[in-house]
């Protein structure tokens, strides 16, 4: 129920103090305007205010992921008393990522996986832009690119090792899902959602690796290619205009 808006629009609710006066609103927002004032006018000291490693890392997580949602919404922020740091996270709300949506002019249909959070909002946006600004900055840039380095060796893990063993530990769970909601709820008009859960996982890691090779193509870094599972199947593809075929392919 409180919350500010700052000079570029950009909207946020505070979660704590809960039901905050106007006290702790007010500075709350001078606290976050300062900062995003320093970070639309490319401040050289902005990481004064800024906790660089949790910025950059959050960045990777979302880029990754391809979060539809960063910068638009469900966004943490938090603060520490006697602390003029801000930091970013928990990361939270991926139900728009890893592949289930990335084109609003194709419904969702299809998947550009050399795509950027970075546009997910531009100047001028009523939206959260700063990412827009960061990334153009040498000092984030760097960060952000070492700590992704770092974040390579887990990834190989996550996708040779890890998905398969989450799935195991969630395929029953699943299945009880589809019992109770029906296929509906495993299934859509999306991309990356299929009624058959070990497709799910596959494209998951289709996903993870598309994505991965074109970070590391994007951002200068040399690592192994990433290997895109492949079950070598063919697929007819029919393109339909008001219920009649037009082309197949």
């Amino acid at each position: 129920p409180v919350g500010f808006m700052t000079n570029s629009n950009a909207c946020f609710t505070i979660k704590s103090p809960k039901n905050a006066s106007k006290e702790p609103v007010t500075y709350i927002h001078s606290y976050m305007q300062q900062i995003e004032d320093m970070i639309m006018a490319g401040e050289p000291d902005y990481d004064t205010y800024i906790d660089l490693d949790s910025f950059t890392k959050r960045f990777i997580v979302d880029e990754i992921a391809w979060n539809y949602d960063t910068g638009v919404t469900s966004m943490y922020f938090y603060k520490d008393r006697d602390n003029n740091m801000l930091y970013s996270g928990p990361v939270w709300d991926y139900d728009l990522a890893f592949g289930e949506t990335s084109t609003t002019w194709a419904e969702g249909k299809m998947v550009d996986y050399e795509e950027t959070i970075v546009t997910n909002v531009r100047e001028g946006d009523e939206k959260l832009n700063w990412y827009s600004y960061l990334y153009k900055d040498e000092q984030f840039y760097k960060t952000m690119v070492d700590n992704y380095k770092e974040f390579l060796p887990y990834m190989e893990e996550i996708i040779e090792l890890k998905i398969d063993e989450y799935a195991q530990q969630i395929k029953q769970s699943v299945r009880l899902d589809s019992i109770r909601w029906g296929n509906e709820a495993l299934s859509g008009n999306k991309s990356g959602i299929y009624v058959d859960f070990d497709n799910n996982i596959r494209y998951f890691k289709f996903f993870l690796a598309k994505r991965l090779n074109y970070l590391n193509e994007r951002w200068g870094v040399e690592y192994k290619e990433f290997e895109i599972p492949c079950n070598d199947q063919m697929h007819e593809v029919k393109f339909e205009v008001d219920g009649k075929i037009i082309e197949s392919i």
